[in-house]
């Protein structure tokens, strides 16, 4: 007989359990970005939302490998880093600009859509330093370079969002090939 698993274990490692937390997260993404009153409040709770939804698609991928043993592991890391987990997860290949979009939701649910500032300095400078090896074209020495910086929208989030939730699907698909009926309801 196997070995008993308490209902919460089982959670911990469920794909639907991460899937349905992540579209949850995503609709009200949508509905605060869509929301008539354009305050920084509503801005805030969209990149939260966001950034949750992001994180809870790779946890998605990554339980789905667990339980198709693609991903020798418990469940899912107990990380934030949704950038290094969007690789872990077998996910594909992202541009520069759908990195940079990770490295910020990653920020977001770290620290920086809760707290005023990062628990150690050195936080804000990994963060920084990562977001500068993702510029397209780097700053020659010696010049002056202004960055226009490029919000959290929508539609950002969901570029990188429905690359995962379609593999996550394609992946499910081929760890359960006599079960298709999954995929069409969706």
């Amino acid at each position: 007989m196997g070995e008993f698993h308490s209902v919460s274990d089982l959670r911990r490692k469920a794909p639907f359990h991460f899937l349905a937390r992540a579209e949850n997260a995503r609709d009200c993404a949508r509905y605060l970005s869509a929301a008539p009153d354009r305050s920084v409040a509503f801005h805030e709770g969209f990149c939260r939302e966001a950034s949750v939804a992001i994180e809870l698609i790779i946890k998605a991928m990554i339980a789905q490998n667990i339980e198709g043993r693609r991903y020798n592991a418990k469940r899912p890391p107990n990380s934030h880093d949704v950038l290094q987990m969007w690789s872990q997860a077998g996910l594909p290949k992202l541009t520069k600009g759908q990195q940079r979009t990770l490295l910020e939701f990653g920020r977001i649910l770290k620290w920086a859509g809760r707290y005023p500032a990062p628990l150690k300095d050195e936080e804000y400078a990994e963060y920084a330093e990562r977001e500068e090896a993702l510029v397209e074209d780097p700053p020659i020495p010696g010049t002056l370079r202004i960055r226009r910086l490029e919000p959290l929208t929508w539609e950002r989030l969901i570029d990188v969002f429905e690359l995962a939730w379609h593999a996550f699907w394609d992946r499910r698909n081929a760890d359960r090939p006599w079960d298709q009926s999954e995929a069409k309801n969706n």
